[in-house]
C-alpha cells in the first residue's frame, strides 16, 4: 500500500492537460466524451468500440495519467487534481 502517480509519472497531472490527449482519440464535444445516447440523450454518453473493455482502460489510463493513486486494503483510489504540477 502506499502512493504513487497513475502510469509512472513522477508529478502531477491536470484533468485538464489529459483531456487534450485524449480528446484526439476519442470524441470530445461541449466538455463531453463520445456521443449521447439514443435511450437516454443528454443524461449519458457512449463511446463506442469493438472491445469495450480494452478501450475503457484505455481512456482510463489516458484521463488519469499523472493521478494520485491510492492503494488501500478494500481497493485502490485514483484522484486527479484539476490543476497539475507542470
Amino acid at each position: 500500500m502506499g502512493t504513487t502517480y497513475k502510469g509512472d509519472t513522477n508529478y502531477y497531472r491536470s484533468i485538464a492537460q489529459n483531456v487534450i490527449i485524449v480528446a484526439s482519440k476519442y470524441h470530445y464535444e461541449s466538455g463531453c466524451f463520445g456521443v449521447s445516447s439514443p435511450s437516454t440523450g443528454k443524461v449519458t454518453r457512449n463511446i463506442a468500440s469493438s472491445d469495450p473493455n480494452s478501450t475503457a482502460k484505455d481512456f482510463y489510463d489516458k484521463i488519469a495519467l499523472g493521478g494520485i493513486v491510492v492503494k488501500r486494503e478494500t481497493g485502490t483510489v485514483c484522484t486527479v487534481p484539476a490543476i497539475g504540477s507542470t
